[in-house]
């Protein structure tokens, strides 16, 4: 059985990403979050009981907690390639261009050979079906 980790923090886009994984992985378990706080608590219980994640998706500009103004952090990226390294990270944005993130690419995702690392535009109209693609190739 898969496990999966979306953070998301629209409601809509989070629903969406949802029903794909379950579509396509009808057994897993998904975990859920819409802000950075409850993330890391998601990938910290998750490190405790010992049952990890098989991918990560994550949008990258995310606000920290309820309330609080959305921005772009690497800190859940830089959290998972901590406990787990290597499980794969889809990043879904549109917010391709941003220099936080290219930053972070080049940083964390630029190894030879790291093919774990996925940027997936939010502003392409198949993203649903290249995240099906890219989670069918790593799983």
């Amino acid at each position: 059985m898969f496990r999966f980790l979306i953070v998301e923090d629209n409601y809509d886009t989070l629903a969406q990403l949802t029903e794909i994984v379950r579509e396509v992985f009808p057994d897993c378990v998904v975990d859920m979050a819409t802000n950075i706080k409850k993330g890391l608590e998601h990938i910290e219980r998750a490190r405790m009981s010992g049952a990890g994640y098989d991918a990560a998706i994550l949008d990258f500009k995310l606000p920290k907690d309820v309330g609080v103004d959305v921005q772009a952090d690497t800190s859940l990226c830089d959290s998972i390639r901590r406990v787990t390294p290597d499980v794969p990270v889809i990043h879904i944005t549109a917010y391709v261009e941003d220099t936080v993130l290219f930053d972070h690419i080049r940083k964390a995702h630029q190894a030879p050979g790291d093919s774990r690392f996925i940027l997936i535009s939010k502003n392409d109209s198949e993203w649903g079906t290249k995240l099906i693609t890219e989670l069918q190739r790593h799983l």
